[in-house]
């Protein structure tokens, strides 16, 4: 028999893709620390091997060794650029005068210091009477009555009267 019968016909890429893939995931996975990171190494690495050789792996002397060094070199060309991202730092932007600055500066008139920016959307009435409800809330602790009780009839939140029982010692008769 001849040295040529007994050698077997080298392993096309399908068979080496069949054969070395799990165990090429598994060496990029402990290389990366990523499985999907590790899948992409992988898959680049046996398009490499098929751009350079073709999908008849004739030219290579052992396309296991060749396709291990394949995935060690994409791995490392990862850890490499993440690195590299790792280490980078913007440069410094003076963020500069805010846009508003000089209106923040700028004395603030009476109008612009009311309880309620453009007067909360309420009508003179309503806020009239919104007043008036906060004055009373203010007042009824003193006559002995309890946060709910007040809530109850007047038809607000405990959360509100709480508010305006703390802000009437701070206030005085306005809350």
């Amino acid at each position: 028999m001849d040295a040529q019968d007994d050698e077997e016909p080298p392993p096309t890429l399908a068979d080496l893709y069949r054969a070395r893939r799990l165990d090429m995931v598994r060496l990029a996975i402990f290389l990366v620390d990523d499985p999907h990171t590790a899948e992409d190494v992988v898959q680049d690495a046996f398009a490499a091997v098929c751009r350079r050789h073709g999908a008849r792996l004739d030219d290579l002397q052992d396309a296991h060794a060749y396709l291990h060094t394949a995935v060690v070199n994409a791995a490392r060309s990862v850890l490499r650029r993440r690195r590299t991202a790792r280490a980078y730092t913007a440069p410094y932007q003076d963020p500069g005068a805010p846009v508003d600055e000089p209106l923040l500066l700028r004395p603030l008139r009476d109008a612009e210091c009311m309880r309620y920016a453009q007067g909360g959307g309420l009508t003179d009435e309503r806020r009239a009477f919104r007043e008036k409800l906060r004055s009373e809330a203010a007042e009824r602790p003193q006559q002995g009555d309890e946060n709910a009780d007040i809530a109850h009839n007047l038809r607000v939140s405990v959360r509100s009267v709480q508010c305006w029982r703390k802000a009437w010692p701070q206030g005085g008769s306005r809350p």
